[in-house]
């Protein structure tokens, strides 16, 4: 072969051209910095799983976050319309809904528990328990609103929205014993009970689950 710098012959071994003293860089020389290493499997640990986790927890709270927004200002509009809508007559109207609604969310949140059993199905599955408890939130704060204007009038559903928003819940029970409608006050209690223990156990399954 031939020096590419200044075109005299080089002997087939040589590193170096005899005549301008330049390094020859022959295509069959190894290059520096390559190696043939083998290549490192990725092994999964336990702070990978910890750090997948809590990303997963971290866009659990995000939806969630989003998802309660978007609840309370579409619960407010709907509850602003049947109230001008119904008046007191709300509670009545809207009652056979609310039961459902909890009713029928509650038996599919039980069917997503059967699937948690697996691991891999946690995460998906801690998802949409987290996202229903807003569901179940918003039903048992349009339902405590509705019977908080039916039983005691529109001064105790201003006290309740001076309470952080949510007063008309504990509003709404309250008054729903003091009146003997038992019927209201469980509807409301199983809702809100139902909002936290699905928040609780869909942040469980998110950081059980198996990535």
């Amino acid at each position: 072969m031939f020096c590419r710098f200044c075109g005299c012959e080089v002997p087939e071994k040589s590193a170096f051209c005899l005549c301008c003293g330049k390094k020859i860089d022959r295509p069959d020389s190894p290059k520096r910095g390559v190696a043939n290493e083998p290549v490192k499997p990725i092994v999964i640990t336990g702070a990978n799983k910890k750090k997948a986790a809590e990303r997963t927890m971290g866009t659990l709270k995000s939806i969630g976050g989003t998802m309660f927004g978007i609840a309370i200002f579409v619960g407010i509009i709907v509850a602003g319309i049947l109230l001008f809508i119904l008046g007191a007559g709300l509670a009545v109207a809207i009652a056979p809904f609310i039961i459902w609604i909890v009713g029928i969310l509650f038996v599919l949140d039980l069917v997503l528990l059967l699937f948690a059993i697996m691991p891999r199905a946690r995460g998906i599955a801690g998802l949409i328990l987290y996202i229903s408890s807003y569901v179940f939130g918003l039903s048992a704060w349009l339902y405590g609103l509705a019977v908080t204007l039916a039983l005691w009038g529109w001064a105790a559903v201003i006290v309740g929205f001076f309470i952080v928003g949510v007063g008309v819940v504990p509003i709404g029970m309250l008054s729903a014993i003091l009146n003997g409608h038992w019927d209201m006050f469980w509807t409301i209690l199983i809702a809100s009970a139902l909002a936290l223990g699905t928040r609780l156990l869909g942040g469980i399954l998110a950081e059980e689950s198996d990535v």
